[in-house]
């Protein structure tokens, strides 16, 4: 965590010089300084700052550079025929992840784009994902195929799906299975184990796919309740305590769980006939 911290405050830091070349500027943030603003500083503050080494600190400078410079010519490469047909395959691949992965918040307003990853995803997640993939197609159909760099993968996420985020704040819970099937996808990136993490993604496939079908049922009952309530109830059962919600007929106590999960339905619909 430490290491990619420093790489991208060094990056975001750098300056471009008149020749394209990039020169490494090193600051303070405002939290150590005593003006409370960013400051320039030497090599050997930055380094104590972020207890390093010079060696360290030039190792990293390094990354910083080459990774600049790899991503400059992937953006140059762009604006050929070759480079456009490998830019549309990596897009076409992050339209379909995010097809499979995204929740879309229950709003009313659906013309709004909002799309969700799940928090057990995350960027660097997905993108050692695409890597993985990619590199075994670029051994087997050639050059178009060749992974992008992590930051012009980002780039391209950002300029074509800045919709889709990863929320600070979900209004979906994790479920066991998507936590366990996101451990295992990790395992087997990491361990570049192709097949494995080809078997993970169509389970975790079919599994969003479930959990789609499952909220789509419920908005189509809570539509026709919207609809026809004369008709028709949209009533929405689980196992979980109610009471931290304060729901209108549960606030101020804990429902009863367990042995009495009967009792509790029996309640819930004495409730709904007597309204």
């Amino acid at each position: 965590m430490k290491k990619a911290l420093v790489i991208e405050t060094m990056k975001e830091d750098a300056l471009r010089q008149r020749d394209g070349t990039l020169k490494l500027c090193y600051r303070l943030p405002n939290s150590v300084t005593s003006s409370f603003l960013e400051e320039f500083s030497c090599t050997k503050a930055f380094e104590t700052l972020y207890g390093m080494s010079s060696a360290t600190r030039v190792k990293y400078a390094k990354f910083v550079v080459k990774g600049h410079a790899v991503m400059e010519a992937e953006v140059s490469e762009m604006q050929t025929a070759k480079g456009e047909a490998r830019r549309h395959w990596v897009l076409l691949w992050m339209k379909n992840q995010f097809e499979t992965l995204c929740d879309f918040l229950p709003t009313s307003d659906y013309t709004k784009k909002d799309h969700h990853l799940p928090k057990c995803i995350s960027k660097i997640s997905l993108y050692l994902e695409y890597k993985v993939h990619f590199t075994g197609e670029y051994k087997t159909h050639g050059p178009e195929f060749r992974p992008y760099s992590r930051s012009t993968f980002l780039k391209l996420w950002k300029a074509e799906f800045s919709y889709v985020t990863v929320p600070l704040v979900t209004a979906f819970s994790v479920c066991f299975t998507c936590a366990m099937i996101h451990d295992e996808v990790l395992t087997a990136t990491k361990s570049k184990d192709k097949s494995k993490l080809n078997a993970l993604q169509k389970l975790r496939r079919t599994h969003l796919c479930f959990i789609a079908n499952e909220r789509l049922a419920y908005r189509e009952h809570q539509q026709l309740a919207r609809d026809d309530p004369e008709n028709f109830v949209s009533l929405c059962l689980d196992g979980m305590d109610q009471a931290k919600l304060c729901s209108p007929h549960f606030a101020g106590g804990a429902m009863p769980k367990g042995a009495n999960a009967s009792n509790k339905l029996f309640m819930i619909l004495n409730i709904v006939t007597s309204c």
